[in-house]
């Protein structure tokens, strides 16, 4: 279920995210309060309590995955930068 949450991420589908990974909370899973909380933010509601709870069930997994969206993140930046770049000559 976090693939699918992250694949939905990745394609801008927010709330169906949010859907996707509601009935799975009960489970104390690391990944999947992160992948929430990264889903929540993304939406503009508050994630800090399910980022929050993945950080303390799992601090290595946490920080692997915030890497990863920060890697993301930034090669995003810099293909928006690529493509005005490309549109301004």
């Amino acid at each position: 279920v976090v693939l699918m949450a992250n694949i939905l991420l990745a394609l801008g589908e927010f709330k169906a995210a949010v859907d996707a990974l509601e009935p799975y909370l009960d489970q104390n899973n690391a990944h999947i309060d992160f992948a929430y909380g990264m889903a929540l933010t993304a939406s503009g509601r508050d994630g800090s309590a399910y980022l929050d709870a993945a950080k303390q069930a799992d601090p290595a997994a946490f920080a692997n995955q915030s890497s990863q969206i920060h890697d993301i993140s930034r090669f995003l930046k810099l293909g928006q930068t690529d493509t005005e770049d490309s549109q301004d000559a």
